[in-house]
């Protein structure tokens, strides 16, 4: 997994390339969270303030997949604010070392995805 990762983000091709890189991280993500058992969806072209929304046991995330960690005050307060009024945990998905981590938007506490999400 980390080399299809490290394969699928360095050398996606130039046109169109933060795009293509944003949304091959989005279906990465998407695909490493259903296999944790999540329902998944994503929101075609990001148009709305998550990437992803993953649903378990009755816990709704919202998810933010950003490649670098970049997340705008603006961003991180249009988040926030969904998540309070609809009762979601708020997670942004980025890749450190050739790994993804999940930040919890709430507390700021970071984990592989792979430790946040298992069983």
């Amino acid at each position: 997994r980390t080399d299809d990762l490290f394969r699928i983000f360095c050398y996606s091709s130039m046109s169109n390339k933060r795009y293509e890189k944003g949304r091959q991280f989005e279906n990465y993500v998407s695909n490493l969270i259903a296999e944790f058992g999540f329902y998944v969806v994503r929101a075609a072209g990001s148009k709305g303030v998550f990437d992803l929304i993953a649903v378990r046991r009755g816990l709704v995330y919202g998810i933010q997949c950003k490649y670098d960690r970049r997340l705008s005050k603006l961003e991180r307060e249009r988040i926030i604010t969904a998540a309070l009024e609809y009762d979601i945990i708020p997670l942004l998905a980025y890749v450190k070392n050739h790994r993804v981590y999940i930040r919890n938007l709430f507390t700021n506490a970071d984990k592989p995805i792979r430790k946040y999400f298992r069983r």
